[in-house]
C-alpha cells in the first residue's frame, strides 16, 4: 500500500504537465508544488526501500508545504484577520520548533505536539477556502475546489492518525494498529492525490 500511496503523485504530474499550456497561473503554481512532491516521494521511496530511514525528510517538506499553500491560497483569497493573526502564530511556532530542535536538541514529544497543530493549520486554511467558494461551487471550473477539499480530506485522515499514534505509543506498535493505520493513511494519500489531479482538467480560473 506505501508503494501504491507514493506512485499516487505521478496521477497529478501527469496530468499537469499534459495540460500544461491550457493551465491559468494558479494551476501553474500548483504544479510547482507537484513537482517538488514527487521529488520528494521519490528520495522517500528509495530510502525506504533502501531500509535507509527516511523520517528526517519529513519536518522539512510539511514547513514547504505550510508556506507553500499559505502564499498559494492567499494569492486566490485575501485572508481576514484572524486568519494572517494565526497563520503568523503558525509561522511563529515553527521558527521556535526549529530553533530548539537545533540548538536544544529536543525530544520527540514536541515534535509531535507541532505536527498536530500545523495539521489543524492546514485543516482551519482549506475549511475556509472552501467556504469562501460556497457562492461559486463549481468544480468542473475552478481547480481550487479540488485543490482545498483534497487537502481537507486528507489531514482529517491524518491528524486522527498522527493524534492517536502519538497518545498510544504502545498500543500503535502492534502490528494490526501499524497496519491499519497505514492502509488509511495510504489510502488517503491517493484520494488526496486523485482530487490534486481532477484539478488539472478544470478550466482556468477567472480572479
Amino acid at each position: 500500500m506505501s508503494l501504491i500511496s507514493s506512485l499516487s503523485i505521478l496521477f497529478p504530474l501527469i496530468a499537469g504537465l499534459f495540460f500544461y499550456r491550457r493551465n491559468g497561473k494558479f494551476q501553474t503554481y500548483f504544479l510547482w508544488f507537484i513537482i517538488y512532491s514527487f521529488a520528494f516521494e521519490s528520495v522517500s521511496t528509495i530510502l525506504s526501500l533502501s531500509n535507509i530511514s527516511n523520517h528526517w525528510m519529513f519536518k522539512p517538506f510539511f514547513i514547504c508545504d505550510f508556506l507553500f499553500f499559505t502564499w498559494f491560497f492567499y494569492q486566490y483569497r485575501t485572508f481576514p484577520k484572524w486568519l494572517i493573526a494565526l497563520t503568523c502564530f503558525y509561522l511563529g511556532l515553527i521558527l521556535f520548533d526549529s530553533t530548539n530542535s537545533w540548538f536544544l536538541h529536543t525530544s520527540l514529544y514536541p515534535s509531535s505536539l507541532y505536527f498536530i497543530v500545523l495539521f489543524l493549520y492546514f485543516i482551519i486554511l482549506s475549511f475556509y477556502i472552501l467556504f469562501t467558494l460556497l457562492d461559486d461551487w463549481s468544480p468542473t471550473q475552478n481547480p481550487i475546489l479540488w485543490i482545498a477539499a483534497a487537502r481537507l480530506i486528507y489531514y482529517l485522515f491524518v491528524i486522527i492518525i498522527y493524534a492517536y499514534s502519538s497518545i498510544s505509543f504502545f498500543n500503535f506498535k502492534i502490528s494490526l494498529f501499524a497496519d491499519t493505520f497505514a492502509i488509511i493513511n495510504g489510502v488517503a494519500n491517493v484520494l488526496c492525490n486523485i482530487m490534486f489531479g481532477i484539478s488539472f482538467l478544470c478550466k482556468r480560473v477567472q480572479v
